[in-house]
């Protein structure tokens, strides 16, 4: 039986970039400068810059000087470095690792491809991940690693696990049964045969199961078998290792389903030929679940699923932004963990799954303990943990954890946070007979909010709006007061129609108040809006604001007393552009982890790839968390540097008054985006066509084409999708693909834009494009052709992305939609193509993108944009013009390039303000 062609494919690309890797370690960067070991940093420097100019490939033109320059930097950078060097002289590995891999499993006799044994915690040198124990005797080889962990391979995550996503449809942690990839001693390796610490497997009975597993916050490891079913003894031994080196973290367990037949069929798990691991746990919901693990039967590949499904109910914070929350939901203590390392520890996940009900966890990387938070507090080493009470006090807990293990580190931590937790139930029950605040129960009104409080399943929103906090407090007080009343006579309104109350900052939202008032109440402190969405008819109350007016107010409105206003438009707050010119299945496609904006990242429950709902959301609670105050319907018409007084100056049109408005300001942000202003091509007879034709930035769904004949112009990653979109809601689908375009799965883009952090760009598209091509196989039959330039390169020198698949490809190849190459001219419905086809539509759909606008009204910019409104310099040195001129989000980077280019114009605008003041 031969080896499948994919697992000779995956196994010889992540081997080519281990031997890489092998071959650059190989060198002594001792030797290489011609040093000795005890050389001074003196020396170091001065052999480096003897020998950089020596090999520089600028002078030397000697085959191989490139080679031996590059090498000659390496050396450098590891012994320049006093901790890489360190680590190089300790195990051979600037990184810390003697081997190629992952840390390895245990202190097994023999050969491994794993690192030195590690701990939980490092005096000084922070929290380590996870390390192995146990003294089995084994001979095994791992590629993998403990994603994220700096003891992993040099890539720092589970090459295994990507590639069992990739070409098994996303398999578990260390490969599974349907051709992943995972490196292994086989399938019926034995990882332990003698231990010091033996771990016991309870046989779990039903009633067990309720007691001590089922939503007890502790992972556990699940062996279900039957006595006929196969592989029960190795897979006990393996989970024995598992247990014994996560012990602390999770525990283990076996059931007989022949003879807990209800057990098993309430966890809905059968046992048929074979027996089956599954790990209970919490990940980020508050009840427990099984995860089955259907990876090799190697502790290493066990061990790994484990850790990545320990809970994760801590939010990772930027700690030089971090504050405690000041109305935390529910009003629960909360417990910040300050540590070195990169990703959140496991004891630390291991710990927020006992206590997820209890406390409110947070958790940060911490290099300086000079931080005014750490300063205050009085923390003086990491790892260091932080409490504050319920009462809003902050206090240090402890600083300097040190501890053996991992059993003994969650043991002293659960211990740490018991006595917190009982002197915040302590301070509680003295408040026990106080009033519950009444800030907690009328909700703010946000933009991703809206919709649910005052949408129309309400038909009644009561808003009180303020412009201080001061009005705010007086509102809550006031509507919380409200809301417990009966102020309907007789029966007026029935279930059906629902009551919402809700506050609103009338400063952040001007927009949304000018859709009822002109002035969008400018003058008023405070008032009360009754707004009925299902009419769309309004009352405002904009007097005296006591108890006694305000449940005048609303008795009068929830009784038909009051004459209504029709509103002056819809109302809509914040993150406009996201909900008018995005379609219903739009998300993005870039893992999260790409698509952050600076000092705020996701919750830690947020799936991968983020939604439209969540994205606006994010958006939406990323303005209230910096105060940002947006200024909405107003349009800048031009902007001009004045050379004398040294500033620029703004004329705007307030769109709202039609009034015109004057700004000056010593710094200009140009971040108005790339995508200002519908792109739509010049096609000759585009007037004629009798059809509907809209550009993407209005199309909303394929539900209300189906049945029609629709033409889809661009083949971008809009394009790509609206396409399938139509097809779905079976449209008579036909697409325009131009120019050669990559496609991709959105886990090679991840993969990808990882690489490119190890390995140059070129190597990361050969990989990606021979992946693509093992996945889609040969699209040019399917008049879909590839750049000569790989999808890395691409972005990196044009901007243009790859197209991520969502099922268009498999459209197209199965004939439901149709390609074809250019259109020549339209005469009426009828489009006629290059290709000579001539095809009747009833719509056209323009995917063609956008253009950017800045250049319309930016004077002065010729520095830094060009004709096209768009950057003169090439990435990375794009955002910076003369005069303080800046733009942000006009690279063609995403958001990840909007990101880095915030954090290049605020740290220049700092240091120019530091050059001005000193």
């Amino acid at each position: 039986m031969g080896i499948p062609i994919r697992t000779l494919l995956v196994a010889s690309l992540v081997l080519s970039s281990i031997a890489l890797d092998v071959a650059a370690k190989t060198l002594d960067p001792y030797k290489v400068l011609g040093v000795d070991k005890n050389a001074s940093q003196r020396d170091i420097k001065k052999a480096f810059h003897k020998l950089s100019l020596k090999y520089h490939p600028d002078k030397n033109k000697d085959k191989g000087a490139q080679q031996k320059f590059e090498e000659i930097n390496n050396a450098h950078e590891i012994l320049s470095d006093e901790e890489k060097r360190k680590n190089y002289d300790l195990y051979g590995d600037e990184k810390g690792n003697p081997g190629i891999g992952g840390g390895h499993f245990g202190n097994h006799e023999g050969f491994t491809g794993g690192g030195p044994k590690t701990t939980y915690f490092k005096s000084g040198d922070g929290w380590q991940t996870m390390g192995g124990q146990g003294n089995g005797k084994t001979f095994s080889f791992s590629f993998g690693g403990n994603p994220g962990s700096d003891g992993g391979n040099p890539f720092g995550f589970d090459l295994g696990d990507v590639f069992s996503n990739m070409f098994a449809g996303g398999g578990s942690m260390g490969g599974n049964q349907h051709g992943g990839f995972a490196g292994s001693a086989g399938p019926g390796a034995r990882t332990s045969s003698q231990h010091t610490n033996p771990v016991t497997i309870k046989e779990v009975t039903m009633q067990s199961f309720n007691k001590e597993i089922a939503d007890q916050g502790i992972s556990w490891i699940l062996l279900f078998y039957t006595q006929q079913a196969k592989g029960q003894f190795v897979l006990e031994s393996v989970l024995e290792d598992v247990a014994r080196s996560l012990d602390g973290a999770v525990r283990a367990g076996k059931i007989n389903c022949e003879k807990e037949k209800a057990l098993c069929k309430k966890a809905g798990v059968s046992v048929g030929k074979s027996a089956r691991l599954f790990i209970y746990s919490y990940s980020t919901t508050e009840k427990g679940s099984l995860h089955e693990y259907s990876g090799e039967n190697d502790a290493k590949s066990l061990k790994t699923f484990c850790q990545e499904h320990l809970p994760r109910f801590s939010r990772r914070v930027d700690i030089s932004q971090f504050s405690f929350p000041l109305h935390a939901l529910p009003n629960l203590p909360q417990v910040l963990l300050l540590s070195t390392k990169k990703d959140t520890p496991a004891m630390w996940r291991a710990v927020s799954g006992m206590f997820r009900n209890r406390l409110i966890f947070y958790d940060a990387e911490v290099q300086d303990v000079s931080i005014p938070l750490l300063k205050r507090l009085g923390v003086k080493n990491v790892p260091a943990v932080i409490g504050r009470n319920i009462n809003g006090e902050e206090q240090l807990l402890k600083d300097g954890i040190s501890v053996k293990d991992l059993r003994s580190g969650i043991k002293e931590l659960k211990t740490l946070l018991e006595s917190f937790e009982k002197k915040n139930k302590k301070l509680a029950s003295n408040q026990a007979k106080k009033p519950e605040p009444t800030e907690n129960k009328i909700p703010l009104l946000t933009a991703s909010n809206f919709q649910e409080t005052c949408g129309e399943k309400a038909s009644v929103c009561i808003i009180g709006i303020f412009k201080s906090n001061k009005a705010k407090e007086k509102l809550e007080t006031v509507l919380s007061e409200v809301s417990q009343k009966t102020l309907i006579r007789g029966q007026r309104y029935n279930s059906g129609n629902a009551i919402a109350y809700a506050l609103l900052d009338g400063n952040r939202q001007s927009a949304f108040l000018s859709s009822f008032d002109k002035s969008g109440y400018q003058l008023s402190e405070n008032l009360l809006l009754a707004f009925k969405p299902r009419r769309g008819k309004f009352a405002v109350h904009t007097g005296e604001l006591t108890m006694e007016e305000a449940e005048r107010f609303v008795a009068s409105v929830l009784n038909g007393d009051v004459h209504l206003s029709a509103t002056r438009q819809k109302p809509v707050l914040s993150a406009s552009l996201w909900r008018n010119r995005a379609y219903d299945r739009l998300k993005l496609h870039l893992a999260k982890e790409f698509c952050e904006l600076p000092h705020m990242s996701y919750p830690v429950d947020a799936p991968t790839y983020i939604p439209e709902a969540l994205f606006v959301k994010y958006l939406d609670d990323y303005i209230v968390c910096f105060n940002i105050q947006p200024k909405y319907l107003t349009s800048v018409e031009s902007s001009t540097y004045d050379n004398d007084k040294k500033c620029w100056y703004i004329v705007a049109r307030d769109m709202v008054e039609s009034t015109t408005i004057h700004f000056s300001a010593k710094f200009l942000v140009v971040a108005s985006g790339e995508n200002s202003a519908q792109n739509i091509p010049v096609i000759p007879g585009l007037d004629s066509f009798s059809g509907e034709a809209i550009h993407s930035s209005r199309y909303k769904s394929g539900k209300s084409f189906s049945g029609k004949s629709v033409l889809v112009i661009g083949s971008g990653n809009s394009g790509m999708e609206i396409a399938y979109d139509l097809a779905t809601h079976r449209a008579n689908t036909l697409i325009v693909i131009q120019s050669p375009i990559h496609v991709m799965t959105k886990e090679l883009i991840w993969l990808g834009m990882t690489l490119a952090h190890h390995l140059p760009l070129n190597l990361v598209d050969n990989l990606l494009v021979m992946a693509a091509k093992f996945i889609f196989g040969d699209l040019s039959r399917n008049s879909v052709t590839m750049p000569k330039m790989g999808p890395m390169m691409l972005k990196s020198k044009t901007g243009r992305s790859a197209v991520i698949d969502v099922g268009t490809v498999g459209f197209i190849k199965k004939g439901i939609i149709q390609v074809q190459g250019g259109i020549s001219k339209i005469m009426g419905n009828i489009v006629k193509f290059q290709s000579g086809d001539e095809i009747s539509f009833d719509a056209i759909v323009f995917a063609t993108g956008y253009k950017s606008t800045a250049n319309m009204w930016l004077k002065n910019g010729e520095s830094m944009l060009n004709d096209n409104g768009l950057p003169t310099k090439d990435y990375p040195n794009h955002w910076k013009g003369e005069n303080q001129l800046y733009c942000a989000g006009l690279a063609r980077r995403g958001l990840a390039g909007i990101a880095a280019d915030a954090k290049n114009i605020a740290n220049d605008i700092k240091s120019v303000i530091a050059s001005m003041s000193g």
